[in-house]
């Protein structure tokens, strides 16, 4: 692929505007960089428009400042309008970023490799339209998992084309010796691999998180200012950059907020996909759409990870399912934090029950160990209540004391939506 220079590019439109309007200051030049990130450009001649003054006034206006800052425009008519070049069509584009988030375990890092292998077999897309890949070049950039034992036996289960997958182990340096890839400082070195190897499809940042050190990934400015340079590179060179990333340890139980630390990685993105357990299938997951900005389509897929036996040994692969996903991100998210509560409400009166098995108990030394334990004054009077527990004075100069009635006399608590069979597609 042509590797423009944008200085180049940006110093031509400067100066094809300003040669309309004005005219042309002999000896002024343009700086030109070897890195798509260094935008140092000398400037050419402006000319500011006083007020109420007209655009022949200012045709006629003799320039008089030679350097400082301006304004790059274009009018949208001289832009020339592209298709979205897809990878995989209406999940993944060409010149964007995607990131896949979800809890551990559930095989988000082995979705990537069964991708690399389609991409680099030209294989057939797994979302029933058959749409085939165009064949390229894969880079893997990985810090998790083992190169010998897990990467390349997993690649190997899933027939991908070894010769055409190459991964990044580090930034050499003559001086200081290999180092750690680093998204913020180690994108002219990721940019020198593309070019040698030529036709790169996909980049796979697995996880995002490692390859940022020094940067906040709770701070908006922060995470911008490193995933920017990023996104310019994959539209430079038209590659799917693929980023797995790690829930956040506290969200609000939404799908947007469940990449990363800040909400800039959500906003960086072009599409996110959420991977989760089947609510209905304990032995399904699904991958299911966050967001997506190029297309309306939002259809989620099924898979399972099974087991596939080599010449080294056993090791899992991704076997995607036949039948479309309607559930959307949000809903499995809200089933769990739902289940999750319910669990919380569950182990709450069975800690109640425990603490009565043995018979009745004065008011206080409850309240006082449901204190130690967390459980607030509210909550406590919730479960009671839910237990159908009465507080009653032993004597006229005694304590109150609480006790377990009946069992008959006990009501259970009901949710609708966590009956077994309510949660529905």
């Amino acid at each position: 692929m042509e590797n423009t220079n944008p200085n180049e590019e940006l110093s031509r439109l400067a100066y094809d505007n300003i040669e309309t309007n004005h005219e042309v200051v002999e000896g002024e030049s343009h700086s030109k960089s070897t890195s798509i990130r260094d935008y140092e450009i000398i400037s050419v001649p402006e000319e500011r428009v006083p007020t109420g003054k007209s655009e022949a006034n200012l045709k006629n206006k003799k320039n008089t400042r030679k350097k400082g800052i301006f304004p790059m425009y274009r009018k949208i008519s001289d832009i020339e309008p592209k298709p979205i070049n897809w990878l995989w069509e209406d999940y993944m584009a060409k010149g964007t970023i995607t990131l896949i988030t979800g809890e551990p375990e559930l095989g988000k890092s082995q979705i990537t490799l069964n991708i690399a292998a389609i991409v680099t077999t030209g294989g057939t897309w797994p979302d029933n339209r058959k749409k085939q890949c165009k064949v390229g070049n894969v880079i893997l950039i990985s810090a998790e998992d083992s190169l010998e034992h897990t990467i390349r036996t997993r690649l190997e289960a899933n027939s991908a084309n070894m010769d055409k997958i190459y991964h990044l182990d580090g930034i050499g340096d003559y001086n200081s010796g290999n180092k750690l890839f680093n998204l913020k400082s180690n994108l002219n070195e990721l940019e020198t691999m593309i070019n040698e190897i030529n036709g790169v499809s996909m980049i796979v940042i697995d996880p995002l998180s490692a390859f940022i050190a020094g940067v906040d990934s709770y701070k908006n400015t922060d995470v911008r200012s490193m995933l920017a340079p990023l996104s310019k590179l994959a539209e430079e060179f038209d590659i799917a950059i693929v980023g797995v990333e790690h829930p956040p340890k506290s969200s609000n139980g939404k799908a947007i907020n469940q990449v990363g630390g800040s909400k800039a990685f959500i906003a960086a993105a072009r599409s996110a996909y959420l991977v989760s357990k089947d609510p209905q299938d304990g032995k399904r997951s699904l991958f299911l759409r966050i967001k997506n900005n190029l297309t309306s389509h939002s259809v989620g897929i099924s898979y399972r990870l099974e087991e596939v036996i080599l010449e080294t040994g056993k090791i899992s692969k991704v076997v995607w399912g036949d039948e479309p996903v309607k559930i959307t991100a949000d809903e499995v998210l809200a089933y769990y934090n739902r289940t999750e509560f319910q669990h919380g409400k569950e182990s709450l009166t069975e800690w109640l029950q425990e603490e009565l098995a043995d018979g009745p108990k004065k008011v206080k030394d409850v309240m006082e160990e449901a204190q130690r334990q967390g459980i607030g004054k509210k909550q406590l009077r919730n479960l009671r209540k839910g237990l159908g527990i009465e507080s009653n004075k032993t004597s006229f100069k005694g304590g109150y004391e609480m006790s377990l009635p009946d069992s008959s006399n006990i009501q259970e608590p009901e949710d609708a939506l966590l009956k077994k069979g309510a949660f529905v597609e």
